[in-house]
């Protein structure tokens, strides 16, 4: 895992040197910080602690049909927070792993932690009407950005708003296009369970300007069925 994340961060030293030479690499991202203040009355003073977000985005293009697609977040966390709970960095590593644990953590010391975890890494094909994905992906069938119950194979928490790409889904993905605005996909998780599998099929298309999907599948011991409209 480590020579991986290692391997991810030369290449896109590698790609700043040559960005203009043509290439068939594409890397991204974007670097953010975050302080937190809470006051503490019976200690008469002023909790903060601090998040520092970097993002790096890969993308590897080696045919008109093929691309393999690498994305790697890394926070860095240090304050009052981090240096007052023991397993702080063990419990924000392993909110969203998956099948595979794609996450490692580089620093855990007293006062300050960094992790970094691959929450996207996939192969995709695409020819003709066809689209199959199959690695860590984000698998969006939500219709509504504030609360999603047809999300069914990552859900997420809405207070989590640093967090905009959302977690991937160890999953293969298959999707057929029937149109402009239509599609039917069939989509299925890794897991070693039945109380993690989740496997489902959703059609969309359109009625008069409306945008609908209709899904329904099995997940997490249970059957699931759902529908969605924009517009």
């Amino acid at each position: 895992m480590k020579k991986l994340i290692v391997a991810m961060l030369l290449l896109s030293a590698t790609w700043v040197q040559a960005q203009d030479q043509p290439s068939k690499w594409a890397v991204r991202g974007y670097l953010k910080a975050m302080t937190t203040f809470l006051p503490a009355p019976n200690l008469d003073t002023l909790l903060t602690d601090h998040l520092i977000h970097h993002r790096l985005n890969v993308r590897w293009f080696p045919t008109d049909e093929l691309t393999v697609v690498g994305e790697l977040r890394t926070r860095v966390f240090y304050g009052d927070f981090y240096r007052g709970t023991p397993s702080y960095l063990e419990n924000a590593a392993d909110v969203y792993n998956d099948y595979l644990d794609l996450s490692v953590n580089i620093i855990d010391r007293q006062g300050m932690g960094v992790h970094s975890y691959l929450d996207r890494l996939y192969a995709e094909y695409v020819k003709d009407n066809w689209e199959i994905r199959a690695g860590r992906q984000r698998i969006n069938w939500g219709q509504n950005l504030a609360w999603n119950p047809n999300d069914v194979f990552v859900a997420y928490s809405f207070f989590d708003f640093d967090y905009e790409e959302r977690p991937g889904s160890d999953a293969v993905r298959v999707k057929y296009y029937t149109g402009i605005s239509g599609s039917v996909e069939i989509a299925s998780n890794v897991a070693d369970t039945l109380a993690n599998y989740v496997a489902a099929a959703m059609w969309k298309f359109n009625v008069k300007g409306y945008d609908v999907q209709v899904l329904g599948g099995y997940a997490r011991q249970d059957v699931v069925a759902g529908l969605g409209w924009a517009g």
